[in-house]
């Protein structure tokens, strides 16, 4: 007899091997994507965020129409920077979801340090809170539970620069 094929087994393995393999490559494709996609999403809030000063100093400027001040409307949403035109794309890197109206920014002047927290409706209910330095326009992204002891860093940095 001429025996010229393979075996039950022998397909069998490279059934399992091949199996095996794709999943492997699969997973770690779908965990780097996704990982991407959330610090997109990341990157994106932080935009929103940098922009979100310049809206605030446009708005004092008069610039552009906006109703905002720091005493009676210091909320608004991200769909406010699209209208004014500093975007045009606000749909989530994650999935696609418009982020205009779920993503909310509040601004107060807290020891002439402008605070602009990000109010996160859209995935969590995460606040950031971000501090600007009004005297170098220096930009440093917080968390709010470390709020605090950034007010205290920032009152040593202004005893240092009056020591000199």
């Amino acid at each position: 007899m001429n025996n010229k094929g393979f075996t039950l087994i022998e397909v069998l393995s490279v059934i399992v091997l091949t199996s095996i393999i794709i999943i492997t490559v699969f997973t770690t494709f779908k965990t780097t994507f996704g990982a991407s996609k959330e610090e997109a999403y990341k990157v994106m809030k932080n935009n929103i965020v940098s922009v979100g000063y310049d809206y605030i100093n446009e708005c004092n400027l008069g610039t552009i129409n906006c109703d905002f001040s720091y005493q009676n409307n210091n909320k608004f949403k991200a769909i406010d920077l699209q209208n004014a035109g500093f975007f045009k794309d606000l749909n989530s890197p994650i999935d696609g979801k418009y982020l205009g109206t779920c993503l909310e920014l509040e601004a107060t002047i807290d020891n002439g340090v402008t605070v602009i927290n990000l109010i996160d409706n859209c995935y969590s209910d995460s606040e950031e809170s971000i501090f600007v330095d009004n005297m170098d326009d220096s930009i440093e992204q917080e968390n709010s539970s470390n709020k605090s002891n950034n007010k205290d860093k920032n009152k040593n940095k202004d005893k240092d620069k009056n020591k000199n």
